[in-house]
């Protein structure tokens, strides 16, 4: 095993983390006082779909304390072909291809920074994949190139009513579903298809109706065809779509049936699942309901939505289970100096593991694709040794394509991760920017200069977190691991640090330092890094994993001083490996961190000192930490022997870990 000296970095061993188990039950309701108030722009590219889905949203926006700048690109029936078509017949001529108020898709896309833009197909050919290819494609792509920034998200629509006439026919066309449940079933599983294909998450509208459609209790019935008398409706009691009404026809009133659009219940229930998605809020106990909605029925759709985009999460197995147990939300105590869960407010200490590469010394992204199995199996084993966190390093070069242009396939792997996490009741500690292996550092990436480079990490974090934000999964998003600041005089001509066998762990934010001082340069990087999260996610922590020779201290040092550049962040995270005889001196280090927040420390192995002398630096350092993450590298502690000193360390300390961690429990 490598060893590690105050001038160098660490070797990184392999997996997941951790000890406190918290369970909870479905959160009844949001307190809309407890949460800051946040903005979301969103833009919907559909047609009256997303019009009835949108109907509502704002008035539940300001029940819930928040803001919501909200645009519709919409055509009636549109399919996404039809926008597509619409843009080139706007190329061809400016006065063409417009949109209700007289704007292009070119001009509603530059109208605002969106953070979501939606993409649903035209309901009578959702059930069918065929008709999702190419367009979804290509307008998924020509979204994109004109709003890099924003996720785009399918709008999964719903199913018709069961007694709408489609289902009624005696031979119907090869291909068209049958009943309600098949045009459900089909429709959801060409959404998942595609948006698999294109890295999109699912808004899951679909999924509510349904599951508010056949629940036992509040589920519409279907009744015989009625004969009806202008103006006298049948009782059509919890409809979720429009039903019958009275059309006129050649002077006549004549009833039909609108078994296609939302009704006022189906409005609420659509925007109470676009609410809970675009603000990782519950809309349960929300005061808006609409005129003439019955409230316990509203309370019902409230709650239905709820376990919709919770299922989508991996948090809830299905929409019906009111008591399913889901992972809570870490936040800082109040006293500043530890853990708690958000709802419950039990203690939570982070005791865990670093799954930075696994035995051969592979990164995840080398592996995650052809071998997710290996990566689920290694999840669950660190659970059976006790972790709950799992700290895990995220390659810049596998996440962005171009300094603006994010990399969807692996932001969808990303969120795979985090539903796998959720499964095993672990969270996650999301370490960005890594550029360990510098073989696979793009080279238009060291090509920028400061700035520009700063603002590419800055999309890999907008990325990341837009992805990550509605996941209770995430403990925290470290910035990235052991930044440094440059000196006061000279150039480098690497932005990586020296390598540690074949990883570079060590990365420079800036080249020179142009006259600034060092902590001026760390304090302006992570101000403008912690708000691309922030700017998508106001809940989940934020930190940067800091070397130990971070201190104000005479000798070397990366800049990145404690009392100087951590006023942005939720707490420190803080790189420590004692040193054998020297545990006195290790817990001095750790006391310079201590600047009222939270430590974490984020690294730690008896890489210089024995398990003993580690046990004692642990014992004797709480407070001020307040968590612990140590290393896994695919093996539980019988698989190694004691033919090598590294086996023996490594074995060693998974036994140190599990004990620490029942003791803990």
């Amino acid at each position: 095993m490598p060893s590690r000296t105050s001038h160098s970095h660490t070797a990184r061993p392999h997996q997941l983390a951790a000890i406190v188990f918290a369970l909870m039950l479905a959160a009844s309701g949001p307190d809309a006082s407890a949460q800051p108030p946040k903005t979301v722009r969103l833009l919907t590219v559909g047609n009256s779909f997303s019009g009835n889905a949108m109907e509502y949203l704002d008035e539940l926006v300001e029940a819930g304390g928040h803001r919501l700048v909200l645009k519709q690109a919409s055509i009636g029936g549109a399919t996404m072909q039809r926008h597509l078509d619409h843009v080139a017949a706007h190329q061809k001529d400016p006065k063409a291809g417009l949109y209700s108020g007289g704007k292009s898709l070119d001009d509603l896309l530059a109208a605002e920074p969106w953070d979501f833009i939606t993409m649903q197909q035209a309901s009578i050919k959702s059930h069918d994949v065929a008709h999702y290819r190419p367009s979804a494609q290509q307008l998924h792509d020509y979204i994109r190139r004109r709003a890099p920034h924003a996720e785009i998200v399918f709008h999964e629509t719903w199913a018709y009513r069961a007694d709408d006439p489609r289902f009624l026919a005696k031979e119907p066309k090869a291909g068209e579903p049958r009943t309600q449940r098949a045009m459900y079933e089909g429709l959801r599983s060409s959404y998942e298809a595609v948006g698999k294909e294109l890295g999109m998450r699912l808004v899951p509208v679909g999924d509510a109706f349904i599951a508010a459609d056949e629940d036992p209790t509040w589920g519409y019935k279907v009744v015989p065809r009625p004969k009806l008398d202008y103006p006298a409706l049948p009782p059509q009691p919890h409809s979720l779509h429009v039903g019958w009404k009275w059309t006129e026809s050649r002077g006549k009133q004549v009833p039909s049936i609108d078994g296609h659009h939302a009704s006022t219940a189906g409005k609420y229930l659509a925007a109470c699942v676009f609410y809970e998605f675009l603000f990782q809020e519950s809309p349960v106990g929300l005061k808006f309901v609409p005129p003439k909605l019955d409230a316990d029925y509203a309370r019902f759709l409230q709650e239905t939505a709820h376990a919709a985009v919770a299922a989508r999460n991996n948090m809830q197995r299905a929409p019906s289970a009111a008591s399913s147990l889901m992972l809570e939300r870490v936040r800082v105590s109040d006293d500043g100096h530890g853990f708690v869960l958000a709802d419950s407010g039990r203690s939570f200490i982070p005791w865990g593991f670093n799954y930075d590469h696994d035995e051969s010394g592979r990164l995840i992204e080398d592996y995650w694709d052809a071998e997710w199995p290996k990566v689920e199996a290694d999840f669950r084993e660190m659970r059976e040794l006790g972790a709950n966190v799992v700290r895990v390093h995220l390659q810049l070069g596998k996440f962005l394509e171009a300094a603006d242009r994010p990399n969807r396939r692996s932001l969808a792997r990303l969120g795979e991760l985090l539903k796998l996490a959720e499964l095993n009741q672990l969270y996650l500690d999301l370490t960005g920017l890594a550029c360990y292996h510098k073989q696979d550092v793009p080279t238009w990436y060291d090509a920028l200069e400061e700035q520009a480079r700063w603002n590419a990490q800055a999309v890999f974090w907008e990325s990341v977190a837009s992805t990550c934000a509605g996941s209770n999964a995430v403990f925290c998003y470290d910035l990235m691991n052991e930044p440094v600041a440059p000196g006061t005089s000279g150039k480098a001509d690497d932005w990586l640090g020296p390598a540690l066998g074949d990883k570079h762990f060590v990365q420079r934010i800036a080249l020179e330092a142009r006259g600034r001082e060092r902590h001026e340069i760390a304090q302006a990087w992570i101000k403008q890094l912690a708000a691309s999260v922030r700017k998508h996610d106001r809940s989940h922590l934020v930190t940067v994993g800091l070397v130990d020779w971070s201190l104000d201290r005479p000798g070397l040092s990366s800049g990145f001083i404690p009392q100087q550049v951590c006023g942005p962040l939720d707490f420190v995270a803080v790189h420590l490996y004692p040193k054998s005889g020297k545990v006195d001196e290790a817990i001095a280090t750790l006391q310079g961190f201590d600047i009222g927040k939270p430590i974490v420390i984020e690294e730690l192995f008896p890489l210089a000192c024995s398990v003993a002398e580690l046990d004692d630096f642990v014992t004797r350092s709480k407070p001020p930490a307040a968590g612990w993450i140590g290393f896994y590298w695919g093996k539980r502690p019988e698989d190694y022997g004691n033919t090598t000193i590294a086996d023996a360390i490594t074995k060693s300390w998974l036994e140190f870990f599990v004990r620490r961690a029942k003791e803990q429990l």
